[in-house]
């Protein structure tokens, strides 16, 4: 599994935090809910306490996701091109940055989705525990502020492309008239003619 592929699943797991959920944060960076509700959950809650997986673990293990989150996000913005204005490079440079895009509209989504878990604990499970609140809403600031900074750029960049679509221009093409075909003869080829400049300035181009 790559690392990108890591933090999916980790934001998609917390997701899924319920009201009064716990994780559990001795998976090798791997976020797992933790049963709650059943007597084997219970014993399995003390057997984390006993293993060292506290409060702080997990707090230790969301900053770490949030900064992967951040690390990232960034280093595929920074990898986004941009057109020098030619058709042929306005195309590859679209193509290219599709599945960047696609990755970054993920981590938003993601990121989004992530936070309702995120206040789960922090109104339910941990609102006790003003310290652990403390650092929840830090964590909730982080994840806001990339989930902002990756919009402007989705913004930013679709807008960019729509604009080089709009003014990537198509040579005319004359003559268009049709070939009259001959049974007794190959078809003619058509010639095609340069416009001259006035011919150019008389065009609307699109």
């Amino acid at each position: 599994m790559s690392l990108l592929d890591n933090i999916f699943v980790n934001l998609r797991v917390l997701s899924k935090i319920p009201e009064h959920g716990r994780i559990s944060t001795t998976g090798n960076g791997q976020i797992k809910l933790e049963d709650t509700k059943s007597l084997g959950g219970w014993v399995a809650s003390g057997k984390r306490t006993l293993n060292g997986d506290s409060r702080e673990e997990m707090i230790k293990l969301l900053m770490q996701l949030i900064g992967g989150v951040t690390e990232m996000s960034d280093n595929i913005i920074n990898s986004l091109s941009l057109s020098n204005n030619s058709a042929e490079h306005t195309i590859g440079v679209f193509n290219e940055n599709s599945k960047k895009c696609y990755q970054l509209n993920k981590l938003c989504t993601m990121l989004k989705d992530a936070k309702k878990g995120i206040l789960n604990l922090h109104k339910t499970t941990y609102s006790d525990d003003l310290n652990i609140t403390a650092k929840l809403d830090e964590i909730l600031d982080r994840m806001n502020q990339q989930q902002q900074r990756i919009s402007k750029v989705l913004e930013f960049v679709n807008a960019a492309h729509a604009r080089e679509m709009e003014t990537m221009v198509v040579a005319p093409v004359t003559n268009t008239q049709p070939v009259k075909l001959s049974a007794a003869s190959a078809p003619a080829p058509a010639r095609v003619t340069s416009p001259d400049s006035s011919e150019i300035e008389d065009l609307d181009v699109f």
